[in-house]
């Protein structure tokens, strides 16, 4: 309760209150909440406002990763954690910088980051690479998880996804669309497998 006051307070400190109540006929009328209903109503949803706030620090973002030899597809849940969004496709040499801007302004919980495994379960040979990535990423942010999770079939979901979209042959080979696509498949596995 102490951190839902704290965060109605800074949005009440922050002129929330004005933004969120306002007077047409009446611009100088100032905020009664013991008095005016209008003023009621604007303290009610400033309050339902702040709890969702609160929510989102709390909370934090899933971010899976597809990485590969090239490029690394990102997708990203909505601050609530219900579900997958495409988020990008950066060059394998930016992509820990990029995730650093990320995390700066966006609170992220876990990282997903897809298994390549063989059809006999066993892990393939970019697997080498991708433990090798994880390794880094787990120094640079030591206090976010990272999760392995089964991509095997993604870029085969990926392609399918984009046929049923309508995307026409010549952007289906995009290979970028392809990994931010197989990227969104691995968060939503993810996702479905922890509900």
């Amino acid at each position: 309760m102490a951190k839902y006051d704290a965060t109605f307070t800074e949005l009440t400190a922050a002129g929330t209150v004005t933004e969120l109540h306002r007077f047409p006929f009446y611009p100088d009328k100032e905020f009664q909440p013991d008095t005016c209903f209008e003023c009621k109503d604007s303290l009610f949803f400033l309050r339902i406002a702040s709890f969702f706030v609160l929510l989102q620090k709390i909370m934090g973002r899933i971010l899976a990763i597809d990485y590969g030899s090239k490029r690394v597809g990102l997708a990203v849940t909505d601050p609530l954690n219900m579900f997958a969004q495409s988020l990008d496709t950066v060059p394998v040499h930016e992509v820990l910088l990029y995730l650093q801007k990320y995390c700066a302004k966006e609170s992220v919980e876990r990282f997903i980051v897809g298994r390549a495994l063989q059809m006999n379960g066993e892990e393939s040979n970019s697997m080498q690479y991708i433990h090798a990535f994880v390794k880094t990423l787990s120094k640079q942010f030591p206090e976010i998880p990272v999760t392995f999770v089964d991509e095997r079939f993604t870029s085969v979901l990926a392609q399918k996804t984009m046929i049923d979209a309508g995307l026409k042959k010549k952007d289906r080979q995009v290979k970028a669309t392809v990994d931010k696509i197989a990227a969104t498949i691995i968060l939503q596995t993810y996702l479905e497998s922890n509900r």
